[in-house]
């Protein structure tokens, strides 16, 4: 039964254990920087888990070995995390914000870099583990629903009291964040499966929220799901085709 459901598995495990870091007794002080690191870890130790324990160490070898897909997929994946965060910043200038592209914060390279390896650690599990296997009997635009809702439950764990995102609507981030989803599924299908190209997408369109600066929680939040939203719509007429073809990943 574990291998059979284990994508039912691996999202009720890691939603469960997402909430419950929230009540682990760690210090005040660092709360809401421990807290989001153990987020993205437990898809990576929830999913390994299960393909060992339903398949053994073969089934840990071919999760492990990933399909790279080309470098043209890889530059695009990153091309557009980075093209996300740029259409936030031109949006908010011409709706009129207090947006502003602020690189010269301390730290500013250390955030970018820092969220990539990060974002691997969530992709290894909700694309590559859970993702992958959805598509074997779902359209891409199905899997991307499926997984794109409880993905985004997760993160509302970092709105309440005490962590980073505090103040932001709990609707609109979970609404941009199944755009996302949707996103990241055209780049995973498009580039053969490569977690690279999903990594780098991720992790780029979360760095660069240092272009996104000077707004308050709320203004961001909405304005973010506006242009995710729009985005992944756009990706959904125009390459209606891969999202509702159901042999994509047979």
């Amino acid at each position: 039964m574990l291998k059979r459901y284990s994508v039912a598995w691996f999202v009720v495990l890691t939603v469960g254990l997402s909430f419950a870091t929230y009540f682990l007794p760690l210090p005040v002080v660092q709360r809401s920087l421990l807290v989001p690191i153990l987020l993205v870890l437990i898809p990576t130790i929830v999913c390994i888990s299960i393909v060992l324990l339903s398949e053994g160490t073969q089934g840990i070898r071919r999760l492990f070995s990933t399909i790279h897909g080309t470098w043209k997929w890889t530059l695009i994946g990153a091309g557009v995390g980075a093209l996300l965060r740029v259409a936030v910043l031109i949006t908010g200038i011409l709706l009129g914000t207090s947006i502003q592209a602020d690189l010269s914060s301390p730290g500013t390279a250390f955030v970018i870099l820092a969220t990539i390896p990060l974002a691997w650690f969530e992709e290894l599990g909700w694309r590559r583990f859970a993702l992958d296997r959805l598509l074997k009997s779902c359209s891409p635009l199905e899997a991307s629903l499926l997984l794109g809702f409880p993905w985004a439950l997760i993160h509302l764990v970092l709105l309440l009291p005490g962590m980073m995102s505090v103040g932001a609507p709990a609707i609109p981030q979970t609404l941009g964040l199944v755009a996302l989803s949707v996103i990241l599924t055209w780049a995973y299908v498009h580039s053969g499966g490569s977690l690279l190209a999903v990594t780098l997408l991720h992790g780029l369109q979360n760095g660069l929220v240092v272009i996104n600066r000077g707004l308050g929680m709320a203004e961001s939040t909405w304005l973010l799901m506006g242009v995710y939203v729009l985005f992944a719509v756009l990706l959904i007429v125009f390459d209606r085709q891969t999202f509702f073809s159901k042999t994509s990943r047979r």
